[in-house]
């Protein structure tokens, strides 16, 4: 038989208020990333209709890998879309890649601003 002299057991209260503002962050929270989640479709659905080599990022996640790519940009690499989602693009670097380029591009990521470069990448081939 246990006493209950002196055990500390933590209450146990309800407050409805609180429950409610969890409850509707977490939806306003699921809701925001779903909104982000079609954005981010319709913009690459867009971005495949050009044609063009290129893939998308997300500078918020730690290591800012790769979220996407086209098609073309996969024919090019040689990569498949099951090797590089989730990497980062410095896996593509390479003996000739220029530091200094990099270094600019890391610092427009850093302060959100645009830049236009010329970078050499490589080939899974080399």
């Amino acid at each position: 038989k246990r006493s209950s002299v002196g055990s500390r057991e933590p209450a146990v209260v309800e407050a409805p208020e609180l429950k409610m503002t969890v409850e509707r962050t977490n939806s306003w929270e699921r809701a925001e990333r779903e909104k982000d989640i079609r954005q981010g479709l319709d913009l690459a659905t867009t971005l495949e209709r050009i044609e063009k080599n290129f893939v998308i990022t997300d500078p918020r996640l730690p290591d800012n890998p790769i979220i996407f790519a086209s098609d073309s940009f996969l024919e090019l690499t040689e990569y498949t879309r099951e090797e590089i989602l989730g990497r980062n693009c410095r896996f593509l670097q390479g003996s000739e890649t220029d530091q200094t380029t990099v270094d600019k591009i890391r610092e427009a990521i850093r302060e959100q601003k645009e830049v236009t470069v010329q970078l050499i990448n490589y080939t899974k081939s080399g």
